[in-house]
This record gives structure tokens, sequence and C-alpha cells, in this order.
């Protein structure tokens, strides 16, 4: 600790002291690794943990396709040097098949969150055979995106179909709608998604507006479960408002803004009720809503027999890491000397070590933009 009081903040200070005296970093993921976003803070985390000598698990996540080749230059080593990469979909795997040489630890696991399904619930459902009791209400889970194809008019698209199926949900169908969502309600986080919720609503006919409300709190993973437990199924934008809405038993109208959410709809047998955010038209929300509330019991039915066995494989994802922990069990003792040694090299920009080198070679002459 000598060493590091010398040479940092006592903020910097104590965020290496954490990923020093670690015995396993795992990056937990979500959907970063991707070209969409500049990935140079991602990298540097990397560096960092190579430098204090912390090989990074991968938990599940979807990444790629990485066309750049300043990404793949950095990346590859990165992956090579972890235990163990787990994958959300198999489009995430073939996107580092030629970047990683022991694909052997490359792993398919369903999302994290579904280790958080209610099982019991789901599998009374499925053996009832029986419509499921309506509620008359629904929930919509929205976003804003910046990378939406055509820009502010694509986000105008996406807008209008939200917009019509709140319209058609009332009207046609004397629904009372909620606008709810996982990110919202923590003033630190980038996003607020009622901001984009609250922007819908004014733009609703009066009459309509009346039966939509928007709820801009935050809620825990197990407070949102059990809210969604009360609608008769939720229009989600938010993966995760769609897989925890699913975990509970309560059916699901997805909204891809990335490939993460394609891939997932066909998993839980949804694929033919998708939304593109690229390529929604109002028209096309009205069709698939529909679609879905014509079917809504084959839908439910289709989608909680997948959702077991995305259960399942979220809760294999254990396994796979007992023989890492294990491994690193024996090294950890040693892995915190040369921690302490990385964190000097790392204040004096000395980099000699070969885990290193790989990747801080030519950083600034080889760096892209997105």
């Amino acid at each position: 600790r000598g060493v590091l009081g010398r040479l940092f903040s006592s903020s910097n200070r104590r965020g290496l002291e954490i990923y020093r005296d670690a015995d396993l970093v795992v990056t937990t993921g979500g959907t970063y690794l991707v070209e969409t976003y500049n990935l140079e803070r991602r990298l540097n985390q990397f560096r960092i943990d190579a430098i204090l000598g912390k090989d990074p698990v991968f938990f599940t996540q979807s990444l790629g396709p990485f066309n750049k080749s300043y990404n793949r230059q950095e990346l590859s080593p990165i992956f090579d040097r972890s235990p163990l990469i787990l994958l959300r979909d198999e489009r995430s795997r073939g996107h580092i098949v030629d970047m990683v040489k022991d694909l052997g630890k490359c792993h398919v696991v369903a999302d994290a969150v579904f280790a958080l399904a209610d099982t019991d619930r789901i599998g009374k459902i499925l053996a009832s055979g029986q419509s499921a009791t309506v509620t008359g209400r629904v929930a919509i889970s929205v976003r804003h995106w910046n990378y939406v194809s055509d820009g502010e008019g694509g986000m105008r698209r996406y807008i209008d179909s939200i917009r019509e199926i709140a319209t058609i949900l009332v009207r046609d169908h004397a629904k009372e709608v909620t606008f709810v969502s996982t990110c919202q309600g923590v003033p630190e986080y980038a996003h607020d998604d009622s901001k984009t919720a609250r922007a819908i609503v004014t733009e609703l006919d009066p009459e309509i507006a009346k039966h939509v409300s928007v709820d801009a709190s935050f809620h825990t993973p197990e407070q949102l479960m059990a809210l969604v437990k009360g609608f008769d199924f939720v229009v989600a934008t938010r993966m995760h408002m769609m897989i925890m809405s699913l975990c509970v038993g309560t059916p699901v109208l997805p909204i891809a803004y990335e490939f993460k959410t394609k891939e997932l709809a066909k998993r839980i047998g949804v694929a033919d009720l998708l939304l593109d955010i690229d390529t929604v038209t109002p028209e096309e929300a009205s069709e698939k809503l529909g679609r879905l509330t014509a079917n809504l019991d084959l839908y439910r039915r289709t989608s909680l027999q997948a959702v077991l066995e995305e259960h399942a494989s979220a809760m294999s994802a254990g396994d796979l890491l007992v023989p890492v922990i294990a491994r690193l069990a024996g090294v950890a003792h040693g892995a915190g000397k040369r921690g302490e040694q990385g964190t000097a090299r790392l204040a004096k920009g000395k980099h000699e070590h070969k885990s290193d080198r790989i990747i801080e070679g030519n950083r600034q002459d080889h760096r892209e933009q997105v």
C-alpha cells in the first residue's frame, strides 16, 4: 500500500486497491464491446487489469463485430488471456471466432438475469393450460437511442410507433398503459428512460393520455419483477425489461435496438413479433401488436417454455466458473504481489512486462474513432 500511497490520489488509490487485492476480476458486460461505441475507455480498463496481473473473466454478454483493425489488435490478446468467455448468443461467438486461439473457453449461455426466473410460477402457468387472468394493464419500456438509422428521423418513427401502440391499447383494447423501464430514477446514471416516456405521452390525444401514466421511479430487479406480474404483457425496448417480464411469466412484444434482442427473440420463439428500432413504422407496430393480442396464450406458452431452458442455461455459468476459481485459488497470493509491482509500472508509465506489452504497443498510432 506504500507504493499506492505515494503515487496516486486517494480516490484512484482506492479503485486500484480493489483490483489489486481481488482474486478474480469479472467483467459483467451487457453490450459495451461493440463498435457502435468508442472502445478506448474499455480498453484502458483492460490494460489496468493486465498491469495488475488480473486476466478478466468475460461474464454473459453480447459483443462485436470487430471490423476495425485497431480494436482487433487490442482485444485479441485480452481475449486470449481471459480464462473464460461467456457469450449470450452464437452471433457474438462468431464475432470472435478468429480472435481467440482457444475457442474451448468460449461458451454460449443465457443472460444472467434469467437466473432470476420464478420457475415455480412459470411451471404452474404452463401446467394449468388456462388463459391468464386479464388485468387490463400493459407496460411499455422505451429509451432514447442515439444510433438509430436516419438519426432524428429514425427516432421520430420509433416515437410515432410507440404512440400508435399506446393509442391502440387504450382505444381498441381498453387497457391502462404504464411506461416503466429498467434504466430510470438514478440521477448518477447517464440514461433516464422516463424522459423519453414523458415526451411520448405529451403527444398523445388527451382522451388517450388519461389512461396512460409514467412510472419514473427506480426499481430494483425484484421490485420491477413484482410490478410486471400485474400486466397482461409488456412492450419492451430494454432487453432486461423483456427478460425480467418473462422471468415472472409475463409475455412480451420486443423492440430491438441492438442485435442482442434479435438473438433473444429467436430463442424464446417471438422472432415474428420483433420490431426493429431502425425500421419500425406505426403500421408495422400496429400489425405486430395485433398479432400478439390475437394469439397471446400461444406466445405466452411458447416463450415461457423457452424461459425454463434459458434459466437452466444461465445457472450453468456457475459450473463453468468453478474450475477457474479453483485454479486461481492456488495462485492468489503470488498475484497480489505481482499486482503491487504492477501499480508502480502503471504510475510510471512503464509496461515492460510481457503481458502488458502486447496490449500497449503502438496504441496511439492505431487509434480509430467511432
